[in-house]
């Protein structure tokens, strides 16, 4: 589930309050670009399955970010290298990448240890 905007933590623990109570929240990983977001659901709870939305630019203190706070991954397919998903897997971190549609991509990146691959479908 994609918590797309910063939102306020009151706002985010009703959604995890919401999922929780339709039985959900043991398959939901929470994705977001704002840390803000995931901080609040890691204050309801704190093993919950939470990814750190980045872009094409890769922020300089990311690996020390993920290993802080224990969180997983969510890159644009592109800004993914083998360096990167190693330096996460070190730390105990998976990683997802996004928007993936050529099966030729796919299977370079699970070369390259990928965890998860987000798709539209892969042809």
């Amino acid at each position: 589930l994609e918590l797309k905007n910063r939102m306020d933590d009151e706002d985010v623990f009703a959604i995890y309050d919401e999922i929780a109570a339709l039985g959900h929240i043991e398959n939901t990983v929470f994705i977001s670009f704002s840390i803000e977001n995931l901080h609040a659901i890691r204050q309801k709870n704190p093993t919950q399955s939470v990814q750190y939305l980045i872009g094409g630019k890769v922020p300089e203190a990311l690996i020390d970010t993920l290993a802080k706070y224990k969180y997983d991954l969510d890159i644009y397919y592109k800004a993914a290298t083998k360096e990167l998903i190693d330096s996460c897997h070190a730390i105990g971190a998976t990683v997802n990448v996004w928007t993936v549609d050529e099966i030729s991509v796919a299977e370079d990146l699970v070369d390259n240890g990928i965890d998860y691959i987000t798709t539209n479908i892969i042809e």
